[in-house]
Order: structure tokens, then C-alpha cells, then sequence
């Protein structure tokens, strides 16, 4: 099973809440969006999550090796930074309120997981609050 860095409401239309995350700073012309992971947020192995396993995350559900409908709806997303030991940030390629919940809802997975031969090329939904991929 993987997370994401926020889910999306279910009761509430285009709204996520924090959850690998602990808060979500979106700049106000919609040109990224920064998650900072919570200290407790950690991986079945007991492994902590950091920024550096969000942005392999991304490279990897973003690269040629991915199922292509990961790619397409990732696609508005120019890049993943680590700004810090504990914040990402996403710099949005397509500055539009569904590329925030696309990079917020990314399943995140750890780095040392994938070096182990395992593969996320098609995780279980990368999902705009329609539900488009």
C-alpha cells in the first residue's frame, strides 16, 4: 500500500487534507506547491519519509519506465525539489488547482524499497478531485 502526501476530501469538493504531510503551502499564483513531511510519518520498515524519497518518487512515476497513464497525469508537473530536510516542493509545469491535488495525492515510496528490484510503474491512483487520470 502506498500514501500519498494528502488525501483528498470526500465530503468536500476540491479539498485535501494533510496526511504523510503536516502542512501544505501553496504559492498564491498557483507555480508550486510545498509539502512538509511530519516527523512521524514513516514507512512499514520503520524508515522515515524524507524529501529525497518523494522526488525519486516522482522521477520514477514520471520516467519513461511508468505506465503512461502515470505519466500523463503527472505530466503538469515540471519537477520535485527537497528544500530542506523535511519539505518538498512540486514546481507545476500546468499552474491549475488539479496539478496541486495530482502532486499532493502522488503515492509515495521509498527509495531503498525500489533499489530492492521492487516497481511502482503503475500505482493504484494518481487522481484529480474529478477522478480523471
Amino acid at each position: 500500500m502506498f500514501e500519498g502526501l494528502a488525501h483528498l476530501a470526500q465530503d468536500e469538493p476540491s479539498t485535501m487534507y494533510a496526511l504523510l504531510a503536516e502542512a501544505i503551502f501553496v504559492e498564491p499564483d498557483l507555480s508550486s506547491v510545498s509539502f512538509r513531511i511530519r516527523p512521524q510519518a514513516r514507512f512499514s520498515d520503520g524508515d522515515p519519509v524524507t524529501p529525497a524519497d518523494v522526488v525519486h518518487s516522482f522521477s520514477t512515476l514520471s520516467g519513461k519506465e511508468a505506465a503512461p497513464n502515470v505519466q500523463t497525469a503527472l505530466a503538469g508537473i515540471a519537477r520535485a525539489v527537497a528544500v530542506d530536510a523535511r519539505t518538498v516542493r512540486f514546481e507545476l509545469r500546468e499552474k491549475t488547482r488539479d496539478q496541486l491535488f495530482i502532486a499532493g495525492t502522488m503515492p509515495v515510496f521509498s527509495r531503498k524499497w525500489a533499489r530492492a528490484g521492487n516497481s511502482p510503474r503503475s500505482p493504484p491512483s494518481i487522481r484529480s478531485p474529478a477522478g480523471r487520470t
